[in-house]
């Protein structure tokens, strides 16, 4: 990114905007929004540097009354998540754990503040979409990345993404953000969902909605291959019994992922 060796000074001139209680609310909204674009558009160490800088405005915005204040600030929380402690690079061997390095010490201090700032949100009922949504993926990400440094808080937020995966209205992005933390080099123990989570995600390879099927069926290919221990034979043969009416020439995508 052409911002490289400014992005410090143009990160500490936006921050105010973000915590002055004086700033409209638009402003707020065009501030994060050019963030995540700033922080995708560089390299993840040249923007690690400003973290610390970002991270208590941003964390100030999830709390802003506004919805879509709170859920743009969601959404650059999600993307600093991937900034603090990147996993592409994480190779797995099979048979043997991944080495995954921990985040940078002066950065760990943010991952309580992060998660309970996003929890709130996960746990609100009378929020707009837009903020359940953003607040899902912001919560898998977490666990996703910082898992093993959220291991206590395992059993409070799992059964909560089991509510918004029996939900119409959540279950495709909760089935997303799922696949994200199940898929994390960090083996997050699933185990609090796990005999629930499975029957409910065979039903909906029986809905007449395609984006939830395809994503339904790579959550549990993710499941099968890395939680095997976990997934008994009559737990899987509840699924396998929806599977093959989804091999068929209709809809060869879907047949080729089932």
């Amino acid at each position: 990114g052409c911002l490289r060796d400014h992005a410090d000074r143009v990160l500490r001139a936006l921050t105010p905007a973000l915590t002055d209680k004086s700033t409209a609310s638009s402003m707020k909204i065009e501030t994060l929004v050019f963030i995540v674009c700033l922080v995708r558009g560089h390299p993840g160490e040249t923007m690690r540097a400003h973290v610390a800088t970002l991270m208590p405005a941003v964390i100030a915005c999830v709390h802003d009354p506004f919805y879509k204040v709170t859920a743009e600030a969601l959404r650059v929380l999600q993307t600093l998540v991937k900034v603090i402690r990147p996993l592409d690079a994480v190779v797995i061997t099979e048979g043997e754990e991944a080495q995954v390095q921990p985040p940078p010490e002066d950065l760990q201090r943010f991952i309580p503040e992060m998660y309970q700032c996003t929890l709130v949100r996960l746990r609100a009922t009378d929020m707009d979409q837009e903020v359940k949504e953003r607040a899902i993926a912001a919560c898998g990400q977490l666990l996703c990345h910082f898992g093993d440094y959220l291991e206590s808080e395992l059993p409070v937020c799992l059964p909560i993404f089991l509510e918004r995966l029996r939900n119409e209205i959540t279950r495709l992005t909760t089935v997303k953000a799922l696949t994200k933390v199940a898929s994390s080099p960090l083996r997050i123990d699933l185990s609090p969902i796990m005999s629930d989570a499975v029957p409910i995600l065979g039903s909906f390879l029986r809905k007449n909605q395609r984006a939830l099927k395809l994503s339904t069926l790579v959550l549990l290919d993710t499941l099968v291959q890395n939680y095997s221990d976990s997934i008994s034979i009559e737990l899987l043969s509840k699924v396998l019994m929806e599977v093959p009416p989804l091999i068929c020439e209709a809809d060869l995508h879907c047949a080729q992922t089932a």
